[in-house]
């Protein structure tokens, strides 16, 4: 989990301004995300709440500052062995790396290639599908395609799936992302998800439940790639099922935040 990797598209279409700024920046600018052990998470969590600074935490999600951006914690429970598909389980065995990075043109293809039903969701199924790509430096070269999921791989068994998945409406791109801790055969406790964005500014955290009860914390914050190229992040972090969630949508600053937190709350409304 603590691997790096860099994210060549942030949601967008196959052409325009956007996906061009995205792939002139700078290797420094692009690999700004990354995920921390849960130890140093939650020290850091701990100091912040004892200075006075709002955490937002509920049941299974804490969300809390770390350095300008911040940090998330969840507890999604492991995704059995025995419930992912046999190809699955056959290529981690034979992985002759850490981690695969594998193209699909829909989650629902990347759902019956891991033989699992992760989640549905009727709003995104109605936007335009997006590019996302990654670069996991194993040798494979940069991946690009609607949806991608991420393989990491330990002592020849699946050891963490990430789905990630790409969206346009209007002037807004969507990434929605799942990941599944599998569980380990040796360790007799469930694994957490942990991760960190310290270069995104963290602006606010609201709590919101959607009408079928998920509990997501919405995080507002604000990217600055280079002077001319601000972006206003407006995500969402929550546990549906046995996987961690985050749904992100994008948007120019200056450019209407209130209808991308509209958005971004019917998309929550409208998971299965």
């Amino acid at each position: 989990m603590e691997k790096e990797y860099r994210e060549l598209f942030d949601g967008v279409r196959a052409s325009g301004r956007l996906r061009m700024e995205v792939m002139n920046m700078k290797r420094e600018e692009i690999k700004r995300v990354r995920r921390i052990p849960r130890a140093a998470l939650i020290a850091a969590a701990l100091v912040l709440a004892l200075a006075g600074t709002a955490v937002a935490y509920l049941s299974r999600v804490t969300v809390a500052p770390y350095g300008d951006g911040y940090s998330v914690h969840a507890e999604a429970g492991n995704v059995p062995l025995a419930s992912l598909s046999e190809v699955v389980l056959q290529r981690a065995a034979n992985a002759d790396s850490r981690a695969d990075a594998l193209p699909f043109q829909s989650w629902d293809d990347a759902e019956a290639y891991l033989g699992l039903e992760i989640a549905d969701n009727a709003r995104l199924e109605q936007m335009e599908k997006g590019l996302w790509g990654i670069d996991l430096d194993e040798g494979q070269g940069p991946v690009v395609a609607p949806c991608i999921t991420d393989l990491r791989y330990s002592n020849g068994l699946p050891d963490t799936i990430t789905l990630t998945a790409s969206y346009v409406e209007g002037d807004y791109s969507v990434k929605e992302e799942a990941v599944l801790m599998v569980e380990d055969p040796g360790f007799d406790a469930n694994r957490a998800y942990n991760f960190a964005n310290p270069m995104a500014e963290l602006h606010s955290t609201e709590a919101y439940v959607t009408p079928s009860g998920v509990e997501a914390v919405i995080i507002t914050s604000r990217v600055v790639f280079r002077e001319d190229f601000v972006r206003m992040e407006y995500t969402a972090q929550f546990v549906l099922h046995q996987a961690s969630f985050s749904v992100r949508i994008s948007v120019d600053e200056g450019k209407s935040g209130g209808g991308a937190l509209t958005l971004l709350k019917e998309i929550l409304d409208s998971y299965e």
